[in-house]
């Protein structure tokens, strides 16, 4: 089966990109995959530990032009995560990925693939959307937000290119985002669910399990936060079970590569990274902010319905507030 993987990562991401990709080809072995980085800033040394992963698993590589992107992204002014531009690349990069290839799976470096991804594009009839994705697990406010029905996690996605060439042009979306720079807060995951509205195939759970689950049971979150337009419980309870794809998020403050974190992936993380040339690479050391200290100690002090329900109040009330400020 033919796979055609996009990530996008600056130097700093690096090693836990190649510790994602090292999990896809142990686990996708045999299968034909060519990987698409478009990367920023890369040093020689991770650029070399690349190319032990592309002769080790007999994969092909592809570096992608971002420069001029990047230039577009300064332009704009558009926003950063974690302190970076390259969130953005993943949607303008699309136009340099060669015309044969018409689905294009995206992957977050905070993610472990631990199966075949055959079954994207075998089980759900994705053809007929521009992309498929899984349900975000804490976006129904932004949902309310953006005016849309459903808001989806742009961690794990599906580009359905052959339909997006046909319907869509790179420059009409660059035109859209000026328009509406000001609407959003999480920078290119609000531009996909906005622009691709309607055009968006909502994929099984196990293809994108958040690591809010992986932390709390799925009785707690459904009681803060069913609205009924989420996964079920019995779906919930056999993604975490036997996930396809775990995606990491931000837990408790910090992530599983940070010195002292207590997050619930952090066993999976090591495993795949002991696999990978990154393996001696060191835990970043980070110092958590007093917004994120507090946090750890109520997720300790509390039940895990109250946590949730204090954790849903503030983070929404926020992220209001801050709209209508802008």
């Amino acid at each position: 089966m033919r796979l055609d993987v996009l990530y996008q990562f600056d130097n700093k991401y690096a090693p836990f990109a190649g510790i994602s990709i090292t999990s896809l080809l142990e686990n996708n072995c045999g299968e034909n995959i060519t990987l698409y980085l478009a990367a920023i800033d890369i040093s020689a040394d991770n650029i070399e530990k690349f190319r032990q992963l592309e002769q080790k698993y007999d994969v092909k590589i592809v570096w992608l032009e971002t420069k001029k992107y990047m230039d577009m992204i300064t332009t704009l002014n558009l926003g950063k995560w974690n302190g970076s531009y390259a969130t953005w690349l993943k949607l303008f990069v699309l136009e340099q990925i060669p015309q044969d290839v018409e689905l294009l799976i995206y992957l977050d470096c905070d993610t472990i693939v631990f199966s075949s991804l055959e079954g994207l594009f075998s089980e759900y009839g994705i053809e007929n959307f521009s992309i498929s994705a899984c349900i975000d697990s804490v976006g129904r406010h932004h949902a309310r937000r953006l005016a849309i029905e459903h808001y989806y996690n742009a961690g794990v996605l599906v580009f359905n290119l052959k339909r997006i060439r046909k319907l869509y042009q790179i420059s009409d979306m660059q035109v859209y985002l000026q328009n509406n720079i000001e609407r959003y807060l999480l920078n290119d995951q609000d531009l996909i669910n906005d622009y691709f509205a309607n055009d968006i195939k909502c994929l099984p759970m196990k293809y994108n399990v958040q690591g809010f689950h992986m932390l709390h049971s799925a009785d707690a979150y459904l009681a803060v936060y069913n609205n009924g337009e989420y996964y079920s419980i019995e779906e919930i309870n056999k993604s975490i079970s036997h996930p396809i794809i775990i995606h990491f998020f931000r837990i408790l403050g910090n992530y599983p590569w940070e010195k002292g974190n207590n997050h619930p992936c952090k066993e999976v993380y090591e495993l795949y990274k002991s696999m990978s040339p990154w393996k001696e690479t060191e835990d970043i050391k980070v110092k958590l902010s007093e917004v994120f200290m507090f946090n750890k100690i109520l997720y300790f002090i509390l039940t895990d319905r109250w946590y949730l329900k204090i954790y849903r109040w503030v983070t929404e009330r926020e992220l209001f507030q801050f709209r209508d400020e802008k």
